[in-house]
């Protein structure tokens, strides 16, 4: 599938003809920071198994997990919302707090 294998076959027997390859996939994976480590396949790559560290949205939490988990903490943003009365609450907030969904009096 990947074209760096090669075979010669009759024709008569070209379409029954299964070309395994032994070369490693090497395409980049989703996370774009890592390559398939599987032998030459068809179809996608399954998503990145490696460990990286990574520090939450907030920054308050800071450690190993796998390359595709998104890494959030617990803590709650106690920020003010746009509206000046009500708190963000979001959990693990970057910073940039969504605007206010509350019914304000």
């Amino acid at each position: 599938s990947c074209g760096r294998t090669t075979v010669q076959v009759n024709c008569s027997t070209e379409s029954q003809t299964r070309v395994r390859c032994d070369h490693t996939c090497n395409k980049a994976l989703d996370c774009k920071r890592h390559r398939c480590v599987r032998r030459c396949h068809d179809g996608p790559c399954s998503g990145c198994v490696q460990v990286a560290r990574k520090t939450c949205r907030c920054g308050s939490l800071n450690k190993e997990v796998s390359c595709a988990q998104e890494l959030l903490c617990d803590r709650k943003c106690a920020k003010e919302r746009s509206c000046g009365r009500h708190k963000c609450n979001r959990r693990c907030c970057d910073g940039q707090c969504p605007p206010c969904s509350a019914t304000c009096d």
